[in-house]
């Protein structure tokens, strides 16, 4: 009564339980009713009011009085457990406080390895939402990044109606959003209730399809720099965000920023490695030949789909355009962009396009090709419907730089669905600027081939003369790419009512030392045949010119060149030809006979240019009515193809399975069977002469 502060009248008309806190008044009583019934001892622990209004802990054991087995009452003792209590409930939330962290340090631990092996920002996204979600109680989230310079882009969402993901796919970082703010200020938003978000955000509306009455939302800071989007967890029920949960939401915001920073630059490392394999590809690809157009064509075929969805290549020739090789995604768009650009070739004075890359000398980027310059670029409407067709939607234009002028311009374009992006137009004019030295190189080696076929021709008879009794045919083949004069060379010249005199030599090396030397044989030779009858003098005299030649231009610097020739005479008789073989270090030619018999037609002999006096020898036979003579340089028989060469049974073969055909079906068929021999590119000079007799 003391410490309850009633008098002993009060407590004796007052219900005792009046004083125990109301939560605790129904144990008691329970405990105290239970006693009476049972007459047993029970003990409780309750809080009672004080004097004061302050509610203090007891604990109280109390024991029946009992008159004639009946129990009359209790009598038992109370002790102040007030501060045992609280000390109880202090280490109770201690417990409770270790943990939470407990488990949010194994949430955290967990969060971040998964997120250590994933280098994709969508699965980083993904996998962010799907742990993080469930880990902070939430019922829905995204992500959004910012995508320069003002967009934000949801990479991925859980837990929100297909309707408004589709809504918020993207936005803007400038509106009055949450994710918005967020971004632009690097500070999070906590949003308690509907009412607040509606209040602080009414451009978000109202739409009862959220699954989520609070937000938090987490800005995106790897390493403590700029923001790179926003996190936003949200939460079935109104609620607020104390300081433990700010924190462990900081945090794994952080992780999930640090990690999406990661797959970035992962990105963009792998990024720059396909680039510069794709490049490397570009330049193996353009240095596989030096022919202009197969340069070219290679060039856009790497375009498409590596760069653009088409590509096209056109030249500049004669002040006009020349489309030179087109590819779209697909083969049939490919025929259809081809046909286009054959009915309506791009224009030189166009204003946008082609025709203004060359006018400008620079490149033309359109992210987007709006309806007005697609118009631009057409010639009618027809065109312009072909261009929507075909997939106009974005384009570059980019010129082919050789020796300071635009020779041609390279066009990539995307359709409309996938704009270029900067990366594209980077990687766009890198492929031009290769593309243009290649190109560069190209020109030169068409210049540099055209002036070695015009000396070749130089070198060589216009056509051979008509000989009553005999067909004749020759063929000469370059070696490689023909880009470098030969050193084989043939002639056959009148000498005298009946006499004529076929020559057939290979000069060492290529080039124009090559070619000059062909030039001084054939001049030695024609000149010695103007004194001397026998093909053995006219060889010898040749000789003495061309060795004379190289002592005049004897020094360090001069290599003393050699060549073989064989010479035929040929003179007509009552029965036929008389045929003269002589043979100066050259392969002995090939006769055979109606009947496929074959040998060869000569003797060794000193080639020429070299040692003052030589070994030469003439050997004379008959052509008789169906005999097939070839002469040939070495280019023909050491053909090879791996181990085997072609060699001089090749030619019998050939001669055989072409005894009834003339001299010029047979030179082709020869050609035709030494090219074909390998599947490698001639590596010396072919030149061959037939003669049949009729």
């Amino acid at each position: 009564m003391q410490f309850t502060g009633q008098s002993p009248h009060e407590a004796a008309l007052t219900d005792w339980f009046t004083s125990v806190h109301p939560d605790d008044q129904d144990d008691c009583r329970a405990l105290y009713e239970n006693g009476f019934e049972t007459s047993s001892a029970y003990e409780a622990e309750f809080r009672l009011r004080r004097h004061d209004g302050q509610y203090r802990w007891f604990l109280a054991k109390c024991s029946p009085v009992m008159f004639r087995q009946d129990t009359q009452g209790f009598v038992g003792c109370c002790i102040d457990v007030t501060d045992r209590r609280e000390s109880e409930l202090e280490r109770i939330r201690l417990v409770e406080l270790l943990g939470s962290a407990v488990s949010r340090s194994s949430r955290l631990q967990r969060l971040t390895a998964g997120l250590a092996p994933l280098v994709d920002e969508q699965e980083v996204a993904n996998y962010a939402l799907e742990v993080g979600i469930e880990a902070l109680g939430g019922n829905a989230g995204s992500l959004c990044l910012l995508i320069p310079p003002d967009l934000m882009q949801v990479v991925a969402a859980r837990g929100y109606p297909d309707n408004l993901v589709r809504q918020w796919s993207t936005f803007s970082v400038n509106g009055h959003f949450p994710a918005s703010q967020v971004t632009l200020s690097g500070r999070p938003i906590f949003i308690e209730s509907p009412e607040q978000r509606a209040e602080l955000f009414p451009d978000l509306g109202d739409d009862p399809s959220r699954p989520s009455r609070a937000y938090a939302v987490m800005p995106l800071i790897p390493y403590a720099t700029v923001p790179m989007g926003a996190l936003i967890i949200g939460f079935e029920d109104s609620r607020s965000f104390e300081a433990d949960d700010i924190a462990l939401l900081r945090t794994f915001a952080d992780q999930c920023a640090i990690a999406l920073e990661r797959a970035r630059l992962y990105r963009e490392a792998q990024h720059a490695r396909d680039r510069w394999a794709f490049l490397a590809e570009v330049s193996s690809a353009l240095g596989t030949s030096l022919e202009l157009e197969t340069m070219l064509a290679n060039l856009v075929d790497l375009a498409v789909p590596r760069v653009a969805d088409w590509a096209a290549v056109h030249l500049v020739e004669n002040q006009r355009l020349r489309s030179v090789h087109a590819r779209h995604l697909t083969p049939e768009q490919t025929e259809r962009f081809r046909e286009m650009l054959d009915r309506f070739p791009p224009r030189i004075d166009g204003l946008l396009g082609p025709g203004s890359v060359i006018r400008t000398r620079r490149s033309s980027i359109h992210t987007v090709l709006s309806a007005a310059e697609l118009h631009a670029i057409a010639t009618d409407a027809e065109h312009f419907e072909l261009l929507r067709e075909i997939g106009f939607g974005s384009a570059a234009f980019l010129p082919l730089m050789a020796s300071d002028r635009v020779q041609g311009v390279l066009v990539l374009g995307r359709d409309s669905g996938q704009p270029l992006t900067s990366d594209d137009v980077a990687l766009a004019d890198e492929l031009a600027r290769r593309a243009s030295s290649a190109l560069h190189n190209s020109l030169l080696y068409r210049e540099r081939s055209e002036i070695a076929r015009a000396l070749q021709a130089s070198l060589l008879p216009p056509s051979l003369p008509e000989i009553e009794g005999l067909d004749l045919a020759a063929r000469y083949s370059p070696a490689g790419s023909g880009a470098e004069v030969g050193g084989d060379f043939y002639d056959l010249k009148h000498l005298s009512p009946g006499r004529w005199l076929a020559v057939l030599g290979d000069v060492c090396g290529t080039g124009i030392e090559a070619a000059s030397m062909t030039g001084l044989a054939r001049h030695a030779l024609q000149s010695a045949a103007l004194e001397y009858r026998q093909p053995s003098a006219i060889l010898s005299m040749a000789n003495e010119m061309l060795v004379r030649d190289a002592d005049d231009r004897a020094g360090p610097e001069h290599t003393r060149r050699f060549c073989t020739v064989v010479a035929l005479q040929l003179e007509s008789t009552d029965h036929g030809f008389d045929l003269t073989v002589c043979c100066a270090g050259h392969p002995q030619p090939v006769l055979m006979d109606q009947g496929g018999h074959a040998r060869t037609v000569g003797a060794d002999g000193t080639l020429l240019g070299v040692f003052k006096q030589v070994s030469l020898h003439d050997v004379r036979t008959r052509l008789r009515s169906g005999d097939i003579l070839v002469a040939f340089t070495d280019g023909v028989t050491e053909r090879r193809r791996g181990s085997e060469f072609f060699d001089v049974a090749g030619i019998e073969q050939v001669l055989r399975d072409h005894l009834d055909d003339d001299a010029d079906t047979i030179a082709g068929a020869l050609e035709a069977a030494v090219s074909s021999f390998s599947n490698r590119p001639l590596s010396d000079d072919m030149a061959l002469l037939v003669i049949k007799a009729r």
